[in-house]
């Protein structure tokens, strides 16, 4: 019962938190890629909720939005969408962390290999010419495969 609380505390953190608790992980587990020139991104895999965009006030204050996690063996079935934002050339590469309902995914992907990962945009802010994203969805999160470097079960964190 303790680990479900855990996960759940996981599902409700900020992204900036999110980043904080993955860089932790990877001090603890991961801890050659510390001194390297990387970024460290998180996502928590969440499934996508309806749109609210045609709703009027009271239905959209009056819905339920609870985000229900995915499960890595739904990867495939669920419908979501998760991204590494500011995407930075400086950079030698991302670890990325996935939080599926189950475990997390960790993954590393050189700056050579960013374009044949999810899918790449430079497009992130009007006018940018340093920063770029990559979006995952059902659809493309195959391409992540060969790029993962560990697989982390919750139980493990406590």
């Amino acid at each position: 019962m303790k680990m479900v609380k855990y996960i759940n505390n996981i599902n409700q953190l900020s992204t900036r938190k999110l980043n904080i608790l993955s860089r932790k992980i990877v001090q603890e587990y991961m801890p050659k890629y510390i001194h390297k020139n990387i970024m460290i991104q998180s996502s928590i895999v969440r499934k996508q909720t309806n749109k609210i965009s045609d709703k009027t006030i009271k239905e959209i204050i009056s819905q339920n939005f609870d985000c229900d996690f995915v499960s890595y063996r739904n990867r495939f079935v669920d419908s979501y969408k998760i991204r590494i934002q500011q995407v930075k050339n400086e950079y030698d590469g991302t670890l990325y962390c996935v939080y599926f309902s189950d475990k997390i995914s960790i993954y590393y992907i050189d700056k050579s290999n960013y374009h044949n990962v999810g899918s790449y945009s430079t497009k992130q802010h009007k006018n940018n010419s340093n920063e770029a994203q990559i979006s995952f969805y059902k659809s493309n999160i195959q391409t992540l495969k060969r790029y993962n470097v560990k697989n982390i079960s919750y139980d493990k964190l406590v």
